[in-house]
């Protein structure tokens, strides 16, 4: 039964929460008589599961497991949150010496964030115990692990193998980048900050105020826009208004063209920040009259080229970037409606050109006929 228990259980962790086999130093799942051990890594560090068969294994072998395992902990001197969960599992009511062995294997660093916790499973009874009360153990984990002794997993068609499903989910999670450096990124930064330090030479040496340098320079302005001068919608990209501003979006520029250009490698990348640049300067054109510079449309088209990277591999866009891209994007149009004088309307463009554009250059590398019409 335990035997049973603990590969229903694993094959959930695997394929529902993205949990992994520790492999050995050959790239093996190690074949441990009555002992599972997962793996999750984290942002802030790493959460491991292990499923022990408690009535295989001896009251030392119990022992030798916990004092392992707190050595492991004692020794990570990388800074993060280390959870390690040991679920043993029991055909019926726990041993008592078992029992007490294991309560007392526990281990904290609260201050380190490194936590030992066990949890005792009794099959007969269908009963989980948490020996506990910090960390909070992940409400998933625990859910699988709950929903796994309340299902027939007695009568488990043993045909998933764990290793090709751990393969399988492996390359899900893996994130493939098309470009090892973020070249593109630097330089348009670079670019950015040598258009706003010749301006600044341009507005003293001419004794022109900043804001007319901004229209000689390309603003987006509807009224010269009208009368034909289209470049306006390109130009403003390379433009901003202050120091401040200017410092902000190459920022933000950094922080998200980064991995938006590995991911997406230097051709694409340039076409999505450039198209959700001029879709976003289209769109303020449309709906606001005010005069409109700033790379900050072309920086959400990245975003909205990361949202489209979660359509076509929702699984590493969650492991990866989780809801941090969303809560950005919403965040920022709440803030952008609530402050005076930002264009919101080039926001939101730039944010759906990016997500389209992400879209046509994606689709000769799409299988999905559902993401091949768009």
């Amino acid at each position: 039964m335990q035997e049973k228990y603990i590969y229903s259980a694993v094959i959930k962790l695997i394929d529902k929460l993205g949990y992994l086999p520790l492999r050995d130093g050959s790239g093996q799942i190690p074949d441990i008589p009555g002992r599972k051990i997962l793996a999750n890594s984290t942002r802030g560090g790493l959460i491991l599961v292990e499923l022990i068969d408690a009535d295989l294994l001896s009251l030392e072998e119990i022992q030798e497991i916990l004092y392992f395992n707190q050595d492991r902990l004692k020794n990570i001197e990388k800074a993060g949150s280390y959870n390690f969960f040991e679920v043993f599992v029991f055909n019926g009511a726990a041993d008592i010496d078992k029992l007490e062995t294991i309560i007392a294997g526990q281990y904290k660093e609260v201050p380190n964030k490194k936590y030992l916790s066990c949890l005792t499973v009794d099959l007969s009874r269908k009963e989980i115990i948490k020996h506990f009360d910090i960390p909070k153990m992940p409400s998933d984990v625990f859910r699988e692990l709950e929903s796994t002794l309340s299902s027939d997993y007695e009568a488990l068609n043993e045909m998933t193998d764990i290793n090709e499903l751990s393969q399988k989910k492996e390359k899900e999670y893996t994130l493939n980048y098309s470009a090892n450096k973020a070249t593109l990124t630097i330089g348009l930064i670079a670019i950015n900050v040598a258009v706003w330090l010749m301006m600044m030479a341009y507005s003293t040496m001419k004794g022109v105020d900043y804001n007319i340098v901004l229209d000689i320079f390309g603003a987006k302005e509807n009224i010269s826009i009208m009368n034909g001068q289209y470049w306006r919608f390109l130009t403003p990209v390379f433009l901003h208004a202050s120091m401040i501003h200017l410092m902000i979006n190459c920022y933000s520029l950094y922080y998200v063209g980064m991995i938006t250009e590995k991911l997406y490698g230097h051709k694409k990348f340039f076409i999505i920040y450039f198209a959700a640049g001029i879709f976003g300067n289209i769109l303020s054109f449309m709906f606001s009259s005010n005069p409109g510079v700033g790379a900050s449309g072309s920086i959400f088209g990245l975003l909205g080229a990361l949202l489209y990277f979660g359509v076509e591999n929702p699984v590493a866009f969650k492991r990866y970037f989780g809801y941090n891209v969303i809560l950005t994007v919403v965040i920022n149009i709440v803030y952008g409606f609530s402050q005076a004088g930002i264009d919101n309307y080039a926001h939101m463009g730039g944010l759906l050109g990016g997500f389209l554009t992400s879209g046509i250059v994606k689709l000769n590398e799409v299988s999905s006929k559902w993401l091949k019409r768009p």
